[in-house]
Formats: structure tokens, C-alpha cells, sequence
């Protein structure tokens, strides 16, 4: 097993298809922390957020921060390798403390999905990206989120895949998602947590190149409510399997 600069990083395979999982007992998906990280240039919406039954956001303000958060130093790590080895990544994340903490790569591919072989086969590779990113002098950023020892897991989406990106919502317009996000939409509100139909998904108008940033609108399938959620407020969201 892979062991990287003093600490153990143990590859586990995970693999979903269907209803059955192979290999790891299913658990719940842990909801990653509040974002932590290093600031770059990125849109921010501008005063308060949309609650429900508002439109579209006005927009990002020009020229403000977004924080980048953990999983997406790793992705930016590994992501070309898992792309030239024919596979998309869809989500990297951190589940989990202390002696329990994960990294949970999930994997997909345009043509025929994912096996447990794909799994097997790309986790030493991106075992492997990881400990030169991590060696690399300039990653200091990557290098802190590295440092606490973690097990690597390689996962196929299962059927509650992971919505990350605008281009994950894009695709999925029309399905059932479940979204929680790190604080409430409207101030005089305590709910965060959100199920509807993807509605529309729009880019950010000062960054429409950044799939990373836009606005998300699901429509309640029971009392018809429309909730527009900026990509950087979602904590977590899955698509919800429809038999």
C-alpha cells in the first residue's frame, strides 16, 4: 500500500451501481465543512440571496473573492491525469476527522460507466498524482490540505450521483436534486435544505468561462416554490434517483 511523506494514505475501492455496493458497506455522504482554503478571483452574489419563489440572482459583483476550497486544489491536482486516462472527474471531497478522514474521488465516464476495475485501476495512478503535487514546492496550499493523514477512495457516482459544477446541473435539467446549502437563502429563513426539479442553470455573468460559478434554479415539484442558489452556497447536492 502506498505510503506518503510520513503519514499513510490506505487506497480503498468503492464502487456503486445500481442499488448494490461493492467492496464498502454504503454510508451516508458527509457534508463537507464550511469552505476553507486560499482566496481567488471569482464572483460573490451581490447582497442578499434569493429565498424562495425569487428569480435569478442580479449577479456577482465585479471583482470580488471566492474561496477555493480543499477538494478543489486536489481536483486541479488530479483532475488532467484522471481526463487522460478517459475518465471525468466529477467531485473530489474530505469526509470525515482524525483517524476517520477521507478523501473520496468519484469517477465517471462518458461511454459504459465505471467498474470496480476502473476504481481498482486509477487509484494507485492518482495515489501517485497526489504524493508529486504534494512534493511539488509551489503547491504550499495543497501541501496543508495533504499533511493530516487521510484514506483515498476511488468511487463510481452510484445513483445519487454528485452535482459540483454547472455543467453537472446542465446536464441533469428537468431531474430531481437534492441540494443543502452552508447557510439559509433568506435571512428570515432556517432552511437550507432544498429538493426540486433543476429548473435552469446559468453562468456567471463576469465569469461565464467558470463552471465553478452561476446560479442553480430548482422549482419545488409539490408547492411549485422557485429557489435560485448561487453554485458557492451549495454544501452538498445529489441527484435523487427516480425509479
Amino acid at each position: 500500500m502506498p505510503f506518503e511523506s510520513g503519514h499513510p494514505r490506505v487506497p480503498l475501492f468503492f464502487f456503486a451501481a445500481g442499488l448494490d455496493l461493492l467492496m464498502t458497506p454504503p454510508t451516508d455522504h458527509e457534508a463537507p465543512p464550511a469552505p476553507t482554503g486560499i482566496k481567488a478571483p471569482s464572483p460573490q452574489p451581490e447582497g442578499q440571496s434569493p429565498g424562495p419563489s425569487a428569480g435569478p440572482s442580479s449577479g456577482p459583483a465585479a471583482g470580488a473573492v471566492r474561496v477555493v476550497r480543499p477538494d478543489e486544489l486536489v481536483e486541479e491536482a488530479v483532475g488532467p491525469v484522471v481526463e487522460a486516462m478517459g475518465y471525468e472527474l466529477l467531485l473530489a471531497e474530505f469526509t470525515g476527522s482524525g483517524k476517520h478522514r477521507r478523501l473520496v474521488l468519484y469517477l465517471d465516464r462518458a461511454e459504459g460507466g465505471i467498474s470496480l476495475d476502473d476504481c481498482s485501476k486509477m487509484s494507485p495512478v492518482i495515489s501517485s498524482t497526489l504524493d508529486a503535487a504534494e512534493a511539488d514546492p509551489n503547491a504550499h496550499a495543497l501541501a496543508r490540505v495533504l499533511k493530516a493523514p487521510y484514506a483515498l477512495e476511488v468511487s463510481s457516482p452510484g445513483i445519487d450521483r454528485p452535482l459540483a459544477k454547472l455543467s453537472h446541473f446542465r446536464r441533469h435539467v428537468g431531474g430531481l436534486a437534492k441540494v443543502t446549502t452552508f447557510s439559509p437563502l433568506d435571512a428570515g429563513s432556517k432552511q437550507k435544505n432544498f429538493n426540486g426539479r433543476i429548473e435552469s442553470v446559468l453562468p456567471s455573468p463576469s465569469a461565464p468561462d467558470d463552471d465553478r460559478a452561476g446560479t442553480v434554479t430548482l422549482v419545488d415539484p409539490d408547492g411549485g416554490a422557485h429557489y435560485s442558489i448561487e453554485l458557492d452556497q451549495i454544501r452538498r447536492a445529489n441527484l435523487v434517483y427516480e425509479a
